[in-house]
């Protein structure tokens, strides 16, 4: 278990980006304080991994730039540095399995999650304090093929709060599911490998309402000196 109380210095963008189109900073902004409370428990036994944490953390004064949407009166409005206390909890669970003598490698499976008790800012998009991460869970699956030859899998399914703009109309995140793979071919020191990401070329936005990369490919040869 552990407490902790921190602070951030508004950041020079915070006080001074202001420009005529865009972006009206705040001179008089204070720094922001967080309060945290964290407990975590591990278990081991065997083949078995399993650790976990929870926090909770009070928000005072959190930096953030708002924004309200687009009207017809007001159709490009300007991001405004800004003010907000939030409290955040959350937490996370991770467990594992490392198999011997089977085809089997390992398996991995995590939950993180979390909320606050500020949702949504009415009229406004938010570009940090409102954008959180509600739900991810990684199931991992790891096996051979034939003799050094495995191959990895990887299924992600997140679900984020918040909301971002795109030409100038509010859109809400949406969750997806996302699925890896590695394909790896080893021979101490060597490695041979090739990535599959995205394989259902899944179109999604995350973080800053950025629009993710599509289905991809990427290969390569690791040498361990």
């Amino acid at each position: 278990a552990s407490a902790n109380r921190a602070f951030r210095f508004p950041t020079y963008t915070d006080l001074y980006y202001t420009t005529t189109e865009s972006h009206t900073s705040d001179p008089n902004l204070k720094p922001e304080y967080a309060t945290t409370f964290e407990a975590g428990a591990n278990f081991s036994r065997g083949a078995l991994q399993i650790n976990s944490a929870l926090y909770y953390r009070f928000g005072k004064g959190m930096i953030d730039w708002i924004r309200p949407f687009a009207t017809a009166e007001n159709p490009r409005p300007k991001w405004q540095s800004a003010h907000a206390d939030i409290n955040a909890m959350g937490g996370d669970i991770q467990a594992q399995y490392a198999f011997s003598n089977c085809f089997l490698r390992k398996v991995q499976l995590s939950y993180s999650g979390g909320t606050q008790d500020r949702k949504e800012i009415e009229g406004y998009d938010s570009r940090y304090a409102m954008d959180y991460l509600k739900h991810k869970i990684v199931f991992g699956l790891h096996h051979n093929i034939y003799k050094r030859l495995n191959v990895s899998w990887n299924a992600l399914w997140q679900d984020r709060n918040g909301s971002y703009a795109l030409n100038n109309e509010k859109r809400y995140y949406e969750a997806f599911l996302v699925l890896d793979a590695r394909l790896q071919w080893e021979n101490e020191p060597v490695r041979v490998f090739v990535d599959f990401n995205n394989i259902f070329d899944r179109q999604y936005a995350d973080f800053g309402g950025i629009i993710q990369a599509g289905r991809w490919i990427r290969t390569g040869i690791r040498l361990q000196l």
